[in-house]
């Protein structure tokens, strides 16, 4: 308060009595009695010693407390700041700015305490010696809240660039970014803990157990954060912190965190797109819905919800709906990188030209962060080059992605890179290379920084069933081998399983069902499936073509009746531009499924489509040409 008083903008001062008021009615008074009457002056201490008749005779006056006289402090707060605003010509206009400038931050987050009931853009500002810095931090919280995570984090990474000290802005960066990618904002954080306020030094200290540990403990983090929030139980940026934690452990909590931050701040858009995905991993699509609708209803340009309706379409396929809601997307928000992608992802499930694919994917990339536009410029190329059939560009393609991720960390990064390229190397029928390619992979893997969730995410993400089957079918690996790596990776998987009972289903996927290849395999599959609690109801963002793979389960064990469901939503999914080669695969054996439930037209339609993408690769493909002679065995017109 004492800083506004004293800014020189004349936009950044209080526009009106009124509205200094209104702050000094939400002040502690006790605080900042404490902060600015330490040192009264010659005036201001005489009036304080003048007895009254409801005081005693005596030279020294202990501040009263809040209950026993609110009126008084008021207007000892009043007087203060008065003097203080008065003064900033004189005495104050002397001090060093930066002293000025931090002094004015310790008083502004002691005078908003007790925390809570209020949105994040009005808790205390932190201390930093740097009004830019500060005012793109506050831009920063107002696009968190908001839902805009991409300006948040750029606004919150331009306020660490102008003060590298200003803890809360790392703090913030860390949480915008999970704590895959956010470790080492945090890591900066928790150096400079001791100039964060007390609510955040809270936040990092519970946030630990996410952040600095392998695999990620959500429950530890989640019983900490439960203990802030009883510190802090009205605190919207705490609830909405505890709800995203307890989301990867204990979905119904975080549906009620969610729930409770957006009822004391129903603006807050984060809590209520995110309480939509925890209602949507519950197998409750139509409340995730109705959630998303009540925050665009609140916030009707709350880009973080519509994503969230974006990402629903995508797990049930209506690539139309993507399209429109995309386009909405990109009208209310400059964050077009992300909407430009999934815009691509509906143009190409809806069958449109692959020229304005290649233009959106464009404009998506022009919208990225510098560093990430070559490889994601070379990702796209692969992606394009499959779906034209183009092969060998597309090998090409791959192997430039293997060098541009050669020097990274992470495990997942290398893990896509090499699943692609396996992946073509094989439609070609290049068997050995595509085996050297996983071979390559799985010897190094131990060496990358594995992601430390245990989530659905990044058991998709993890391509060790499926580049241990490239080698199998290569004939590089015995059966017996496989079967002893399988295991093992299954193993290794359970130890790290999560306590999120709906993430079963995606451990079964990932472990169990992407690992068969014979029938036996197969029955023996889905025989383990109940101990995961049953297929998942939805895969949200997927890293791996989910239905593909439980489709061919289903098939390879003989139940093409039950094979047809999945295997229908493979083959019309609007990922096929992110799983190319797995999406044709899953059109061929769609086909198969249709034939051996006796729909003779249907499976000759799935084989045609297979034949009319893929007829004329070059240099060839496998699955087109048995696509093409299962359609000549069964007569197809």
């Amino acid at each position: 308060m004492i800083a506004r008083c004293m800014a020189k903008r004349p936009a950044d001062r209080y526009a009106s009595a009124r509205e200094l008021l209104a702050d000094l009615d939400a002040l502690d008074p006790t605080a900042v009695t404490r902060s600015l009457v330490s040192a009264p002056t010659a005036a201001a201490r005489a009036q304080l010693s003048a007895p009254t008749s409801s005081s005693p005779s005596t030279a020294t006056i202990a501040p009263p407390s809040l209950n026993e006289r609110p009126r008084l402090q008021k207007r000892m707060v009043f007087g203060a700041l008065g003097l203080v605003a008065l003064g900033a010509v004189g005495a104050l206009a002397l001090r060093k700015p930066a002293g000025r400038l931090r002094r004015a931050g310790a008083v502004a987050t002691q005078g908003r305490a007790p925390w809570g009931r209020r949105p994040i853009t009005e808790d205390p500002p932190p201390s930093s010696a740097n009004a830019e810095a500060l005012r793109a931090y506050s831009e920063g919280l107002r696009a968190s809240r908001d839902g805009a995570r991409e300006l948040a984090l750029e606004r919150y990474t331009r306020a660490a660039q102008l003060d590298p000290g200003l803890a809360a802005a790392h703090l913030r960066i860390a949480l915008e970014r999970g704590v895959e990618r956010g470790r080492e904002s945090f890591l900066r954080a928790l150096g400079l803990r001791g100039s964060l306020d007390e609510r955040d030094r809270a936040l990092l200290d519970a946030m630990a157990a996410a952040y600095t540990e392998t695999p990620t403990d959500f429950a530890a983090a989640s019983a900490r954060l439960a203990a802030v929030a009883q510190r802090f139980p009205d605190d919207v940026q705490v609830l909405s912190t505890l709800g995203r934690v307890q989301g990867e452990h204990d979905l119904r909590a975080s549906v009620a965190s969610y729930q409770r931050a957006s009822a004391i701040d129903p603006g807050h858009v984060p809590a209520r797109s995110a309480m939509a995905d925890s209602l949507a991993y519950l197998g409750d699509l139509t409340g995730a819905r109705r959630a998303l609708e009540e925050c665009l209803s609140v916030s009707p340009s709350a880009t973080a919800c519509l994503r969230e309706q974006v990402l629903l379409d995508l797990a049930v396929s209506d690539c139309a709906a993507v399209e429109t809601r995309t386009r909405r997307w990109l009208l209310l928000s400059r964050e077009g990188g992300a909407a430009l992608r999934f815009l691509a992802y509906g143009l190409v499930g809806q069958g449109r030209s692959l020229d304005a694919v290649r233009e959106t994917l464009v404009r998506a990339r022009a919208a990225q962060a510098p560093e990430r536009r070559a490889q994601s410029e070379q990702e796209d190329a692969r992606a394009l080059a499959t779906l034209e059939g183009d092969l060998a560009e597309a090998a090409r393609r791959g192997e430039a992605v293997e060098a541009l991720v050669e020097p990274g960390r992470a495990e997942g990064d290398h893990a896509t890179a090499a699943r692609a390229l396996a992946l073509i190397l094989e439609e070609q029928g290049r068997a050995e290379e595509a085996a050297r390619v996983a071979q390559r992979f799985l010897e190094r893997r131990d060496a990358w920084e594995t992601d430390p969730r245990t989530d659905d995410r990044s058991l998709e993400r993890d391509p060790t069933q499926a580049l241990i089957s490239v080698r199998l079918r290569a004939g590089a690996l015995t059966a017996t081998a496989a079967q002893a790596q399988r295991a093992a990776r299954r193993q290794w998987w359970e130890r790290r399983q999560s306590a999120l009972p709906e993430v079963g289903g995606f451990l079964w996927i990932a472990q169990h069902a992407a690992g068969a290849e014979t029938p036996a395999e197969a029955r023996a599959a889905l025989e383990a499936l109940p101990r995961f609690g049953g297929l998942p109801p939805y895969a949200l963002q997927p890293s791996m073509h989910v239905d593909a793979v439980v489709g061919r389960t289903y098939l390879l064990a003989g139940r093409p009746m039950e094979a047809l469901s999945p295997l229908t939503r493979a083959a019309t999914s609007c990922y096929a531009l992110r799983f190319p080669v797995e999406q044709m695969r899953a059109v061929r054996d769609l086909g198969v499924a249709r034939e051996a439930t006796g729909d003779r037209a249907g499976a000759c339609e799935a084989f045609k489509r297979v034949v009319d993408r893929w007829g004329r690769a070059t240099p060839r493909s496998v699955t087109a040409e048995d696509a093409r002679a299962r359609m000549l065995a069964l007569g197809c017109g």
